[in-house]
């Protein structure tokens, strides 16, 4: 009598292994993937509202006069900045990298706000749409003139 596993059921075990190590380790990086969207999505809200209410208080931000705010996108990170236009030498700048995430469809490539009423200078009336994407998972951020982030799906 013999006894142990042949080499063809030593095989399908490791078949059977190898296929669900498969499927975990690709459910292990979409969760990644997501998490790491909604942890930009968060941080891009946060500082677009963060650069909107500095607007609308008319903050100085230790300068003798107040100033327009606001955000600049390009597709791998976004700049906060201060003045009525983004200028890439300024010292003043925030710079916010997305950790693998991308940025796109963003229709305005910077989007600055009003000193005191805080809305969106030269948006028109249409909303306007910021597209994040990590590999195959995506958000897409809806914001209006009044610069009220008004969907996040």
């Amino acid at each position: 009598m013999k006894r142990g596993f042949s080499f063809p059921e030593l095989l399908m075990v490791m078949g059977i292994i190898a296929i669900l190590s498969t499927f975990m380790v690709t459910n292990l990086l979409n969760t990644q993937r997501k998490v790491n969207i909604d942890t930009s999505v968060s941080k891009i809200v946060g500082d677009f509202k963060h650069q909107q209410l500095k607007s609308m208080m008319r903050d100085t931000d230790g300068q003798t006069t107040s100033d327009y705010y606001g955000v600049y996108f390009e597709p791998t990170r976004y700049t906060l900045f201060r003045g009525s236009s983004y200028s890439a030498g300024n010292t003043s700048n925030f710079v916010v990298d997305l950790d693998g995430a991308q940025l796109s469809s963003i229709g305005q490539v910077e989007i600055i706000f009003a000193s005191g009423s805080g809305e969106i200078n030269g948006f028109g009336n249409n909303q306007k749409t910021i597209t994040i994407f990590q590999g195959t998972a995506q958000k897409i951020i809806t914001i209006n003139k009044f610069g009220v982030v008004t969907n996040i799906n």
